[in-house]
């Protein structure tokens, strides 16, 4: 008997857009450092535990609204 409690996995899709959020917020480059980049990489740390532990569930939760 399956786990009910356990986590869906992730669809290609959905870690095609977490990759896309971090190309886009530029989390990568450390070398940005003035205006809005200065902010989103004080940032860092909030914006990457909000992709990986939250997003997926904002994402579902508006998907179920939606239907």
């Amino acid at each position: 008997m399956p786990d009910t409690a356990a986590p869906i996995p992730a669809s290609p899709n959905f870690e095609k857009l977490k990759a896309k959020l971090r190309e886009l917020f530029e989390l990568d480059k450390a070398d940005l450092d003035f205006g809005i980049y200065r902010v989103l990489r004080q940032r860092h740390t909030e914006i990457a535990e909000f992709l990986d532990n939250h997003l997926e569930k904002s994402v579902r939760a508006a998907r179920w609204v939606a239907n």
